[in-house]
């Protein structure tokens, strides 16, 4: 399927659906066969997603420090749409190895804070956290640059989150 975004770079993709979207797209659309209809759906769903992704994250009121710590965390871990919603029980194992006091977070606080997201919000979490390690390189490996570049922290000169 070939899609083009709309907005001010232009992107051309070339996609191959797996096992969960391609059976997704081609229910929602007329005419299962048309790659119009399916570029525009799958345009669509992603616009949608990216939304709601970047609101879940804004909404999120993490310290710097629980930031570093699940970066820590996802490093090791491959994030994947089965596991990411398992971020509170990877960060919980990783404080059995002292993560809390390296980056001075109240583990406590921080699993309530983790427990207390829905699904979806998690499974963005630990996309976005995995993202920043991702693109760290772009911020000359300033893994918190690029963390704050993806919405995990507000900017550096702006307190607060801007929703």
């Amino acid at each position: 399927m070939t899609s083009k975004a709309k907005g001010p770079a232009q992107l051309h993709l070339t996609y191959k659906s797996n096992r969960i979207i391609g059976p997704a797209l081609t229910g929602r659309v007329a005419d299962p066969a048309s790659s119009g209809q399916l570029a525009q759906e799958a345009t669509t769903a992603l616009e949608v997603y990216y939304q709601q992704a970047d609101r879940a994250i804004r909404s999120l009121n993490f310290s710097e420090a629980e930031v570093m710590l699940m970066l820590n965390v996802v490093n090791a871990w491959f994030v994947s749409p089965d596991s990411a919603p398992y971020l509170r029980m990877e960060v919980e194992d990783a404080l059995e190895d002292g993560l809390a006091e390296k980056w001075g977070v109240d583990a406590p606080a921080l699993l309530q804070k983790l427990g207390a997201l829905d699904p979806f919000t998690v499974s963005v979490l630990s996309v976005t956290l995995k993202a920043a390690w991702e693109t760290r390189g772009r911020y000359g490996d300033d893994l918190l640059t690029a963390a704050r570049a993806l919405n995990l922290l507000p900017p550096a000169d702006m307190p607060g989150r801007n929703l």
